[in-house]
């Protein structure tokens, strides 16, 4: 049978389209991905006044949010109201303009497991290199990253950042809606940023569009800047309300450039958000989106938006890409080398630089493009600089065969800076040189052929490290893996035929492969020293194919080994020493194509595994001392500790061998900012930097400000009958109901929602609160959040917080009370094991902040609150 053509591995982002076009209806948009119970509502200007006085009474739901220029707010609705019947009621109401769902807007990226390309191919491709040459920029520009967070640490960014006089990052959290240094959680929103303005010339790294000043031998820290503005949490996920928040906040302060990595659903805030930042005077520039169709996306779609399509190496429109005649340009969007994060994230990314693909990667070099444009000409208006880029731009080819707005094309940065005027016309100057990264010197030799281990890999390959298709991928620092161009087909996703590999985490088979007529492989092995690698070869439908291997030299091109392969349908591993940038090469020679069911990774004789890099660093200060905690990386033979007096280092040991996972620096004075990173050390070698934690160690001060916490108990057995025991004077069940006296003052910072399951009989999920036969199980999670918790009554209450590690995550946290007066910890508790519920108990007096913090499994959680 004839495989279908689909789209390479790792090309299409999974996310949910958006079905609107701008002149739907608020109906229509109910159909695409939302925030459940919660809509959004613009009010009349007039009568703004009269609805925040009677917010406390909408029927509906309660207040969560509001944004004053948009003359927007947020509801939760109350338990047991439908989506449908609250925007109804509320569309009725003669002071709301609109009333709609928050949508979910998503990155439009996805990180391909590999490094350096021979260069950056995108840079010369649009010109920005030979625009370099000719730019003198006259006045500094701001661009927004509008994502995930910036890692404002990383050498190729920190002097990028914009910061005010006292040297801190001017950014924003419009999760949490507070002013934050929005360090990236994920990888997307430093790979943006890096994209659009990493500095050059400055002794190693990638180049940016926006990153260089004009001269021979320097680089720019002042014409362009970067602001980041947290909008995506860490799983690359926001709303319509952190989004406008986010482009609000960023146009209020000083952005000129926004660029907007995302797609999905779209809102009247959305569309009044990019409003606004137009009539501020910016440019706005968003991903078109990764969905293949015409479909329009928002804020892509949006008027006076510059939507961007993606194009690969070859000027062709990616497969991925949306397209359509709503699209105002299209830039490079495959395989872009990037700036990622210095420090481990749940991501998995390599770390400090890695490739991506979307357009989302697209996006900031047109953000760039524009910074270069009006920093070369600042009296230019924003609809100027809008026409010079969307009218100077290069031929692509088509790959849906529609293609995008007329006359549109791919981006061209020298022309459009050469339209812009503004700076008088200089000499040409040498721009820089396009970094690349030097390699280890490229070995194959090749071990064996091994038809007798079939499916049944574990315990033979794949010690460091594999990738099974259609199963998942683990590989560790050091192995940097790229796909460069196969398709890929599973015949059967669960079989017990011994032939299929093992799935990784469980006894179950997967028949898969990569296939192509030809196709290539990267791998680079950046550590120095030799691995062996495994490809398994499965011909599963028996089609009599016959296949060569080749390795060459990633750098030279030299043929370093190659080997046939041909009757296996019984499965064949070929198993080379490899050492290392190298390029994989599979031939089909005989049956229908080529393919690759697997790569193992695996160390040779007694070579250990590079420590991963250390997580979860926390630095608390006493009186003359700093207290370090991190978790433990079972690779680790000992740690080293690390400690600078500025933010990003350099850093100088203070402590080495450390065998625990917790150190107390007494080497400091009171009074002083210390910063640590801590290092993994084995006989492989040290791990790279971890996170960055720092702490200034205080005098103790003791102030008597009778907010008190009084350990009481630790309850395991009520679980979630908790109305005989627990609330009799309110309660707050996450996901279902709350009722609290009046008296006390709850917020939660820093949480997201999550619920398990809406209805069950599960003993260990909380009653709801008006159904006695049915019961809820959700939480509040994070891996830190604070509830704080103000009691004005002068009254001491018992305070119950539950915790229910329902999915059995292995989960331990802790949780310190705090004194929001004095910043005391006035008791701390942790606990593990509480897969049935346990709630922990305190006499409460005043004013106190619950700290909840993860300290090993997925995330920190809280189900319920009560107080008697």
């Amino acid at each position: 049978m004839k495989f279908p053509l689909f789209v390479r591995r790792y090309a299409l982002l999974s996310l949910l389209a958006c079905l609107l076009v701008a002149s739907t209806t608020a109906h229509a948009q109910e159909a695409a991905e939302t925030v459940a119970g919660e809509v959004l509502v613009g009010v009349r200007a007039a009568n703004e006044t009269a609805f925040q006085a009677n917010s406390a009474d909408i029927p509906v739901g309660r207040v969560t949010g509001y944004q004053p220029h948009l003359h927007a707010y947020r509801l939760k609705l109350n338990a047991g109201v439908s989506l449908k019947a609250a925007l109804a009621q509320l569309r009725k109401r003669g002071d709301v303009v609109y009333a709609e769902p928050n949508h979910i807007l998503r990155a439009a990226a996805t990180p391909n497991e590999g490094y350096y390309a021979a260069f950056q191919w995108s840079l010369p491709k649009i010109q920005a290199d030979a625009a370099w040459s000719l730019w003198r920029p006259q006045a500094s520009v701001t661009i927004a990253v509008i994502d995930t967070g910036i890692d404002s640490t990383h050498p190729d960014l920190k002097n990028k950042m914009l910061r005010d006089g006292q040297g801190n990052v001017v950014g924003y959290n419009s999760i949490t809606g507070k002013a934050d240094v929005a360090l990236d959680d994920d990888w997307h929103g430093t790979h943006c940023a890096g994209i659009a303005a990493a500095q050059i010339d400055h002794g190693g790294g990638v180049s940016g569009i926006a990153g260089w000043n004009g001269q021979a031998g320097s680089s720019d820290t002042s014409f362009t800047k970067l602001m980041p503005v947290k909008a995506l949490d860490s799983n690359e996920q926001g709303t319509d309300a952190t989004v406008s928040d986010g482009i609000v906040w960023a146009a209020d302060h000083g952005a000129k450039v926004i660029s907007l990595s995302l797609a999905g659903g779209g809102s009247s805030a959305l569309i009044n958000a990019v409003r606004y930042a137009w009539e501020k005077g910016c440019v706005l520039v968003a991903a078109a989106g990764n969905f293949g169709s015409a479909t329009p996306t928002f804020p892509a779609s949006c008027d006076n938006v510059i939507s961007v399509a993606a194009t690969d190496w070859s000027d062709g429109l990616a497969s991925f890409s949306s397209y359509g005649n709503w699209v105002s340009v299209a830039a490079p969007g495959v395989n872009i080398i990037s700036t990622t994060p210095t420090y481990a994230t749940h991501s998995g990314f390599p770390l400090n630089y890695g490739l991506g693909t979307g357009t989302s990667m697209a996006t900031p070099h047109v953000a760039g493009e524009a910074a270069l444009i009006w920093a070369q000409n600042p009296a230019l208006t924003n609809a100027q600089v809008v026409s010079l880029i969307e009218s100077n731009v290069d031929p692509y080819t088509p790959s849906q065969g529609d293609g995008i707005a007329p006359n549109a094309g791919r981006i061209n940065v020298l022309r459009a800076l050469q339209g812009a005027g503004g700076a008088p016309a200089p000499p040409p100057t040498p721009p820089p040189s396009l970094p690349v990264l030097p390699s280890a010197t490229a070995s194959a030799t090749f071990v064996q052929a091994d038809a007798e281990t079939g499916g049944s890999w574990k315990g033979v390959y794949g010690g460091q490290g594999y990738d099974i298709i259609a199963d998942s991928t683990s590989l560790p620092p050091g192995i940097l893996f790229n796909d460069l161009g196969a398709a890929t087909w599973t015949w059967t996703g669960s079989i017990p035929d011994g032939r299929a590999l093992q799935k990784s985490g469980s006894l179950d088979h997967v028949a898969a492969c990569w296939y192509g007529a030809d196709f290539t492989e990267d791998l680079n092995f950046t550590d120095g020293v030799p691995h062996q690698v495994a490809l398994y070869l499965l011909d599963w439908d028996n089609d009599g194919r016959k296949e060569r291997v080749t390795i060459l030299d990633a750098g030279t091109g030299n043929v370093l080994d190659s080997q046939k392969a041909s009757k296996f349908s019984g499965g064949t591993y070929l198993v080379w020493n490899i050492q290392g940038h190298v390029r994989i090469e599979v031939t089909a020679q005989g049956g229908e194509n080529a393919v690759l069911s697997g790569i193992f990774f695996d160390s040779i004789g007694n070579i250990p595994a590079s420590p991963a890099p250390v997580s979860g660093v926390t630095a608390a200060g006493g009186n003359g001392l700093v207290v370090l905690n991190w978790k433990n990386d079972p690779a680790a033979a000992s740690y080293d500790v690390k400690r600078s007096a500025n933010t990003g280092g350099p850093y100088a040991a203070v402590a080495s061998n450390v065998s625990a996972t917790t150190y107390t620096d007494s080497a400091v004075a009171n009074g002083t900012a210390y910063y640590y990173v801590v290092t993994a050390v084995n006989a492989a070698g040290e791990s790279v930097n971890s996170n960055e934690a720092s702490a200034t160690p205080q005098a103790a001060v003791i102030v008597s400000t009778g907010n008190v916490a009084t350990f009481v108990k630790s309850d395991s057995r009520t679980q979630g009958a908790w109305q005989t025991t627990y609330g009799s004077n309110g309660y707050s069940i996450v996901a279902d109901q709350y009722r609290l006296p009046g008296s006390l003052k709850f917020t939660a910072s820093g949480n997201n929602t999550w619920t398990w399951s809406g209805s069950t009989k599960d003993k260990r999920a909380l009653k709801k609160a008006t159904r006695k036969n049915d019961n809820i199980a959700a939480t509040f999670y994070g891996g830190a959040f604070t509830i704080d918790w103000n009691q004005t009554d002068s009254k001491t209450h018992q305070v119950a917080l539950y915790c229910l590690d329902w999915d059995n995550g292995g989960r331990t946290q802790k949780i310190d009370v705090v004194d929001p007066t004095t910043n005391t910890v006035l008791d701390s508790q942790t606990i593990s094991s509480f897969s049935d519920g346990q709630y922990l108990v305190w006499q409460v007096t005043g004013h106190v902040i619950f700290r909840i913090t993860d300290q090993s499994g997925s995330n920190a959680v809280v189900s319920g609150f009560f107080v008697d």
